[in-house]
Parts: structure tokens; sequence; C-alpha cells
């Protein structure tokens, strides 16, 4: 998009459902800062406005533009630009900004460039479902569907990674391997719906326990193994305390 329209600054701003904010995913033109700080929810600026309403924006001067409340932004070397929201099946994705045209006897964006950036648009919208797909696909694949822990096939592949990186740099290495005592027979008297409600509890205590870089696998039935790396063995008995206690609270 910034080299068809002879942009200086272009930004990708994908929506996180779960804050409801916008964040820039990527960027030409920008700095770091500014990537990494920039999150604006829905109705805030322009791009939030754009994603709020849903529709392309094309502003020749701001200043002029009585949609556009806001002044205009001082970091900005001209005053027009687009803003474009991506869909999927008309579900907000995110907003594709540009500014900034090189053209400095040609400042202003026309209705043209803004046909030429919705058709962009519409093909990064194919290319991000495509690659939100694979990641469900792939998150799928590795997860356990009862626990939402990784399963057996990602603990492999994760302990033959780490006992390479073991040997590599001499880090220290540990696994805890956990079963439930007596699973089957408490099962049996009450019932493999409220099995399952212990096993999903048992994967909540070892989440609440265990720090983000451990990884916590359902290896077979009852059964469960955390790799932990560079974790020494009295790391791993005050870990394996902290587990027990959280156990006595089921």
């Amino acid at each position: 998009a910034s080299l068809i329209l002879e942009s200086e600054r272009c930004s990708l701003m994908l929506l996180d459902e779960e804050t409801g904010e916008l964040c820039i995913r990527g960027a030409i033109g920008l700095n770091y800062n500014v990537i990494k700080e920039s999150k604006l929810s829905l109705g805030e600026g322009i791009a939030g406005l754009v994603a709020e309403e849903g529709k392309p924006l094309l502003v020749e001067v701001i200043d002029e533009d009585k949609r556009i409340s806001k002044k205009k932004d001082p970091s900005y070397r001209s005053q027009s630009f687009l803003s474009v929201p991506i869909k999927l099946d008309k579900k907000l994705v995110g907003v594709v900004n540009v500014t900034e045209k090189i053209d400095r006897k040609n400042p202003t964006y026309t209705e043209l460039d803004l046909k030429i950036l919705l058709a962009i648009v519409r093909q990064a919208a194919v290319a991000i479902e495509n690659a939100q797909l694979s990641k469900e696909l792939k998150y799928l694949t590795i997860t356990d569907p009862l626990t939402n822990l990784y399963n057996y096939r990602h603990l492999m592949e994760s302990l033959a990674y780490e006992i390479k990186r073991f040997k590599r740099f001499d880090r220290p290495l540990c696994i805890l391997i956990i079963d439930v005592d007596d699973f089957k027979d408490y099962n049996d008297a009450y019932g493999q719906i409220e099995g399952n409600a212990l096993l999903k509890e048992v994967a909540g205590i070892l989440m609440r326990s265990l720090r983000e870089v451990d990884i916590i696998c359902r290896y077979a039935g009852d059964e469960f193994v955390v790799i932990l790396p560079d974790t020494d063995v009295q790391r791993v008995k005050a870990i394996a305390e902290k587990v027990q206690i959280g156990r006595a609270h089921v």
C-alpha cells in the first residue's frame, strides 16, 4: 500500500477482541515507540472512528473536514490521509491507515487512491483470514480439547527441543510428572462428567501454580507432565509443593 500509493507512512491496526482496542501490528514510517504504545478504543481518534462506523475515510484537508473534530496532528507533515476498515464477513478485523504522500506538489489523496487502497485491503483481509485459520488449526493440533493444556504431540516436540538446548548451553532442565491418585475409582463412583470436571480443575491448578515459560501438558488420562526450562531440582521441589497446596483446595 505504501509503495503503490507513494506514501511515507502506512499502518495496519488489528482489533484485540479481548480488550476491544486497535493495536498496530505492522507499519512503515512510524517510530517503534509509537507502534508499541499505540492503542485506540472504538470511536477514539480517526482510526477508531473508521473502525466504529465501518466505513472508509478519505480526508483531503484535515483542518477543513467537518467529520474530523481532531485538529491536525503535529507529527503529520500533510493534512491528507486514507483510513479503511478491514472486514471479514461483516466482522471488523482492523484498520489500514495511509498518509504522507511523497509527491509534495500533489499531497492530497483522491477517490482513485481510496479505490486502490480498498482493493488492497480486500486482499489483505483474505491473507489475514488464512493466517488466523492456520493459527487456529495449529492450536487444535497441539492442544488437549478437555483441559486446554498442550497434548502429547506438543510434549514430545517441546521435550526434544529443550533437551537439545540443555546439551548445547548446559542450562538446568527438569520435568515434573503428576497423576491423580485413585482417579479410576473417582470416575467410576461419580461418572465421567465429574471426572472430566476434576481433570479441568487439576489443569487450572497447574496453570495458576506455574510460570508462563513452563510447558504444561496432559500426557494421558489422569497424567500430566510439565517441562521446566532453566529450573534446578530445588526450585522444582518448591513448585511441586505449590501444586500440592493448590490441590488441597479441590
